[in-house]
């Protein structure tokens, strides 16, 4: 029977319990499906760059043979510095990543963030596992899993992004169909791009990853190019950037490029943006914040649900008498719609707030949504990440109501997300 293991690792004695049972008991091992792993309760030692847990219990002798066998057997160069790490370091990093290369049918791998910064034995297993000659078709570490996820709290700041090399060795594993990293790495420009290098020595393509989120980011658009040139099969794309206002304009003509190879197979799309300060530079009074402007998504004919800003849409070079109305940039086959409220308070993109917004809303919804997007039943707009500094136009009850009523009318559920609800 397949078991889920969901542990707290920042209690050493689970961990080791769970890695001593799967060495001593490969049918046990074989039955784990699933590992989550908590690492609350961490002490990460920033000196001797490892992540380090206190307990004075070592593994027995027995212990230490099979684990001995078990490094050895995947061939990695440096087996007595892992047993070591693993033995008397007691390094969680190395231990997990033991772990999970003995879990064969391991289907889902969860973790946090703090797991696999500054843990190289991880990336470490995985290159000598993806680039090892196949034998016999057997089954091999990492052959099953379906899903990766790294997370961290909201109420935390991400401070390090995720490895870039553990990251980019993620899409050579062979069944991988979900991918949600948090803080993913972004890796290059547009003018990169013929010097950017996969780890391994053939390109990847992840035939089977259907949906990928990347959270809390600062990839850049074209980091996400890179990425989605090797994605054929992505149906599900949540793109959350959270770029640094010293890092330049967000390129919106980028990020439509990078789109496009998933143009015919993309059927959800997310896409949130946020500035960070840093260098004392306030992003709410930057004078630019886009470059360009996403264009027109009418050839998106896969998309059925959209989540977006005016700002990604519209961007803030475009004339406002230039700015095509919603019926002619909204992929036509939408079914849902959400409108978010991302940098609505940023002084660079305050002609895209509260009139623009209700101007535009009505227009589509009056006249265009019929013919321009038959299909759609449901529309959100989401002002809950800016409400608190939001526009006077939507604080108070009477224009919220005004677009309820509007959409409502046209038999499409309507709702107006403000701060605190849900």
């Amino acid at each position: 029977m397949s078991q889920n293991c969901k542990l707290q690792v920042g209690l050493w004695p689970a961990l080791r319990s769970l890695l001593r049972t799967v060495l001593e008991n490969p049918v046990r091992a074989e039955a784990i499906k699933h590992i989550r792993l908590d690492a609350l309760g961490l002490e990460v030692n920033h000196q001797k760059s490892s992540i380090l847990v206190r307990d004075s219990e070592r593994y027995e002798n027995k212990d230490r043979i099979l684990m001995e066998t078990a490094i050895r057997g995947i061939h990695i160069p440096d087996a007595d510095g892992w047993y070591r790490a693993i033995d008397e370091k007691q390094h969680l990093g190395a231990t997990m990543s033991l772990l999970s290369a003995r879990c064969l049918n391991l289907e889902a791998l969860e973790g946090d963030i703090d797991l696999f910064l500054r843990n190289r034995y991880f990336p470490e297993m995985l290159r000598r596992v993806l680039s090892a000659p196949r034998r016999n078709n057997l089954q091999c570490p990492f052959d099953e899993i379906a899903r990766f996820s790294v997370t961290c709290p909201e109420e935390y700041e991400v401070e390090e992004q995720f490895p870039t090399d553990t990251f980019l060795l993620l899409f050579y594993l062979p069944k991988l169909a979900n991918l949600a990293i948090t803080a993913a790495p972004s890796m290059a420009s547009s003018s990169d791009f013929a010097n950017f290098e996969w780890p391994l020595n053939s390109v990847p393509i992840a035939v089977n990853l259907t949906t990928m989120s990347l959270q809390r980011s600062p990839a850049s658009p074209s980091t996400l190019g890179l990425l989605l040139r090797q994605t054929p099969a992505l149906r599900s794309l949540l793109y959350d950037c959270q770029s640094l206002s010293s890092a330049g304009l967000i390129d919106l003509y980028t990020l439509q490029q990078a789109l496009s190879h998933v143009r015919s197979t993309l059927c959800d799309l997310v896409i949130r943006f946020d500035v960070i300060s840093d260098e004392a530079l306030d992003p709410e009074n930057l004078s630019f914040v886009f470059h360009g402007n996403l264009g027109s998504l009418r050839d998106f004919t896969s998309i059925t649900s959209l989540n977006i800003s005016f700002g990604a849409l519209y961007g803030q070079h475009t004339a406002a008498t230039d700015m095509p109305s919603l019926a002619h940039v909204l992929p036509p086959n939408i079914e849902r719609l959400t409108i978010n409220d991302d940098l609505m308070h940023f002084s660079a993109l305050d002609r895209l707030a509260g009139d623009f917004v209700m101007s535009q809303l009505k227009t589509y919804f009056e006249e265009e949504w019929k013919s321009a997007t038959p299909r759609l039943a449901e529309f959100e707009l989401d002002l809950r990440t800016n409400a608190f500094l939001s526009h006077e136009h939507w604080r108070s009850e009477r224009k919220p109501n005004e677009l309820r009523a509007l959409i409502s009318n046209q038999g499409i559920k309507c709702l107006v997300l403000q701060d605190g609800q849900e």
